[in-house]
């Protein structure tokens, strides 16, 4: 295959099934970028807990404790987690670094065996066998003397008149011992939109810069190197005498910076048009940032209770 072309490169060298397969062929029941924020919110839930903290979803407190008699955390000694080295910091500078270090080298190697799914496998003694978890496996014997091809035959002749036939696109359950599912775009953006803004409303008020959520957006972008960084246009502001008309245009108004070339709007009088974007657009996504801040604190106290990542509403 000739790799000079652009499209044969797969993003990080591999794709997602790719991912999933080990050097010796063991399979991870999801991908590992989803393994790596389950360890980022597990270590910021530990982190929380050993400072007493509480998280307000609905109005009600909640505290951060990790239920350390469910089963996930009877396999995962989360008290030997470094208390050194917090990933939980409003900048991200060194955030990657620490997650190198202390994820892929420390806790991944260590537990890796726990997000495992079985694996087909060639029997060579009745030791092996007598080991054999039928729960997990079914056992299909093959004459020695049989081809490759006559194995093949064989065996889907034994699928298709199995009971246990699995239609085509069946989703199997894992039998990993840790299964998680997710996203790995969702996960990151829950993580790090939470860092950003418990961290602003945990900073000292002597130090405290008082930031509005566009401004807690436009750090979390900066921070992210994306291009949704949103801001409202301080020439245009100044035509404004009136400081009430100027905190009302901050607070209910966008500009993009992206738009400065955007010709065919009129600045209107107490009104601050959009010119290349409308104000929905922007609106939906600082209610979204809001939403983010909640769904994280939710998916951190179900995760204290094994369950991950369910961030809609309170599993109990």
């Amino acid at each position: 295959m000739n790799l000079s072309k652009k499209s044969d490169y797969k993003k990080g060298g591999r794709d997602y099934y790719s991912r999933r397969i080990g050097k010796d062929g063991s399979k991870l029941s999801t991908d590992i970028h989803v393994y790596r924020w389950f360890w980022c919110f597990l270590k910021l839930t530990k982190e929380l807990e050993d400072k007493k903290e509480k998280l307000e979803i609905n109005n009600k407190n909640y505290d951060v404790k990790i239920d350390r008699s469910h089963n996930w955390f009877k396999l995962i000694n989360i008290d030997r987690f470094s208390k050194s080295k917090n990933i939980n910091t409003k900048e991200i500078t060194k955030f990657y670094g620490k997650v190198k270090k202390l994820f892929n080298q420390d806790f991944f190697p260590k537990y890796r065996h726990l997000f495992l799914e079985p694996t087909s496998k060639e029997i060579n003694s009745l030791d092996e066998l007598y080991k054999i978890n039928l729960d997990n496996y079914k056992i299909i014997l093959f004459p020695k003397e049989n081809s490759h091809r006559r194995n093949i035959k064989d065996l889907n002749t034994i699928n298709k008149n199995s009971k246990d036939k699995k239609s085509y696109g069946y989703k199997p359950i894992t039998r990993a011992k840790i299964s998680i599912r997710g996203r790995d775009d969702i996960l990151k953006r829950l993580f790090h939109t939470f860092r950003v803004v418990y961290n602003e409303e945990k900073s000292p008020k002597i130090l405290k810069k008082s930031l509005s959520n566009l401004d807690l957006y436009n750090l979390l972008q900066t921070q992210l190197k994306t291009n949704l960084k949103l801001e409202v246009k301080d020439e245009l502001l100044n035509k404004y005498d009136d400081h009430v008309v100027i905190d009302r245009i901050r607070s209910e108004y966008r500009y993009d910076e992206l738009a400065d070339n955007f010709k065919g709007k009129i600045i209107q009088k107490k009104k601050l048009v959009m010119r290349k974007y409308p104000y929905k657009y922007f609106s939906k996504q600082l209610k979204s940032f809001s939403r983010d801040y909640r769904q994280a604190k939710i998916l951190i106290i179900n995760l204290c209770n094994g369950k991950f990542p369910y961030f809609n509403s309170i599993i109990k």
